[in-house]
């Protein structure tokens, strides 16, 4: 699991609106938002639905202890964060950083891609002082991490259901890095995905 990429940033745009109106019905309150171990998006994700518990999950269990410490510490800078980067390079754990809005990345230093992946990071929140306010609220949130496999782990998903219920998936259907990754047999693992979450009553947003 060391090889499999670890996603210090979000490599998309971030959600604007909570889309309550899923397939298995328009609801008022989510209960339980299922968030990947990447990035910051699950911090945007708890301020937009404000659920009870939020399940911060990824098939790669260093993803999910790096983004623990993330919102275990006291304050969170870009001294921090370059601080576990560093760490984790010393580990030869496969930290990434994003190319969102930076076509040139790998022509970079990494201090400068440290630099600019922080800097677009805050400007995502509208500046810094918002950013730390999400991260504090995010920390006041009932949270659970979980090494967690959506297409074998649907029992590991079931034990942590609410009423309704949410889940971000991105790309986990189409990830080239998946060590079981076939495109076929994966699109069959996403169809009975979509099954799961229709009989259970979540919600499933890829962005």
């Amino acid at each position: 699991m060391k090889q499999l990429p670890v996603y210090f940033f979000n490599t998309d745009p971030y959600p604007k609106i909570a889309n309550k109106n899923f397939k298995f019905g328009k609801v008022d309150n989510v209960d339980t938002v299922f968030t990947l171990a990447s990035g910051f998006k699950r911090y945007k994700y708890s301020i937009l639905y404000q659920p009870k518990k939020l399940v911060v999950y990824d098939l790669n269990p260093y993803a999910v202890a790096l983004h623990r410490r993330i919102d275990d510490l006291e304050k969170i800078n870009f001294e921090a964060i370059c601080e576990l980067y560093y760490e984790y390079e010393k580990e030869k754990i496969n930290a990434v950083l994003s190319d969102y809005k930076l076509p040139n990345l790998i022509t970079l230093s990494v201090e400068k891609q440290l630099k600019l992946n922080w800097d677009i990071e805050c400007q995502r929140w509208g500046g810094e002082e918002n950013f730390v306010t999400a991260f504090l609220y995010f920390k006041q949130q009932k949270r659970i991490y979980e090494t967690l496999d959506v297409i074998q782990g649907k029992d590991n998903i079931k034990k942590h259901l609410g009423k309704t219920n949410f889940i971000h998936i991105s790309n986990i259907f189409s990830w080239t890095h998946n060590p079981k990754f076939d495109r076929i047999a994966l699109q069959k693992e996403k169809e009975k995905f979509g099954e799961f979450c229709w009989k259970n009553k979540i919600g499933v947003a890829n962005d």
